[in-house]
């Protein structure tokens, strides 16, 4: 892997895994409350699987999960949670 080192050394702090535990336990609660839930799985355009493979990224980051990523991501977007779930599920195929 092109940064294995980077991602393994300075991406494990501890202080940095719960600090991303806790804003993405945030994050998720603001994008369940506030999301607009309208987007189905065939409305999703090939920007919003960039960008909710871009958020899948960030697990990458120790204390973010890769569906955690996709769920906030997503319910920002607008999308219904079921897509989201399709999504998830044919992203790790």
């Amino acid at each position: 892997m092109l940064f294995k080192d980077t991602i393994e050394t300075s991406l494990s702090i501890l202080y940095l895994t719960a600090a991303m535990l806790i804003v993405f336990a945030l994050l998720l609660a603001a994008a369940d409350r506030f999301g607009h839930m309208r987007l189905r799985l065939e409305q999703l355009s090939w920007r919003h699987g960039l960008l909710l493979g871009s958020a899948q990224a960030l697990a990458l980051i120790f204390g973010v999960s890769r569906s955690g990523g996709t769920f906030t991501a997503g319910l920002l977007m607008g999308a219904v949670v079921l897509a989201l779930l399709h999504f998830e599920v044919l992203s790790a195929i």
